[in-house]
């Protein structure tokens, strides 16, 4: 009796039975870490420039006469301002001189 015949007669007693299936080796997967996409990282920094140097009294003046913001009395008390220093300036040559 062929294998075939074998099991055609015993199927209705048991059902057909199929041979335990050989145990696969188990591999265990490890999972690969995704490549992370490079966001946007960077950033901008700020390199303070060096302070300017003082403007002069008559600088000063200079710019506020052509900005049309700055009001008369200001003007006036800038002025008053750069008269004072140069007087300052003059009496200090002169002392410099007699001594």
């Amino acid at each position: 009796m062929t294998k075939a015949a074998l099991k055609e007669r015993t199927a209705p007693l048991f059902g057909e039975i199929d041979p335990p299936a050989k145990p696969k080796a188990e591999v265990a997967k490890v999972a690969k870490p995704k490549a992370k996409k490079k966001t946007g990282t960077a950033v901008a920094v700020h390199k303070p420039s060096p302070p300017l140097a003082p403007k002069s009294l008559l600088e000063v003046i200079k710019d506020a006469a052509a900005d049309p913001r700055v009001d008369v009395a200001k003007m006036q008390a800038l002025l008053t301002m750069a008269r004072e220093e140069e007087a300052r300036a003059a009496e200090r040559e002169f002392n410099v001189a007699l001594a």
